[in-house]
């Protein structure tokens, strides 16, 4: 019980950050470092594309970003 207790004020703890910060930063930041480990733009995409708790909308921009990076 007090593990549950301890997730869900860890939970809290990273949904606030995400809402201050911004998942599309959040996003972008992780796509520019897969980009810095030497990744390549179609595997990254492709991932991107396959990740099923993002909007298209937002696949979409972070493809573009991708693409001009």
């Amino acid at each position: 019980m007090i593990g549950g207790i301890a997730l869900l004020g860890i939970l809290v703890l990273i949904s606030k950050g995400i809402a201050d910060y911004g998942f599309e930063r959040i996003l972008r930041a992780a796509l520019m470092k897969m980009r810095a480990k030497g990744k390549q733009k179609a595997v990254i995409i492709s991932e991107l594309r396959g990740y099923w708790f993002i909007s298209s909308k937002l696949k979409e921009r972070m493809v573009r970003f991708i693409e001009d990076a």
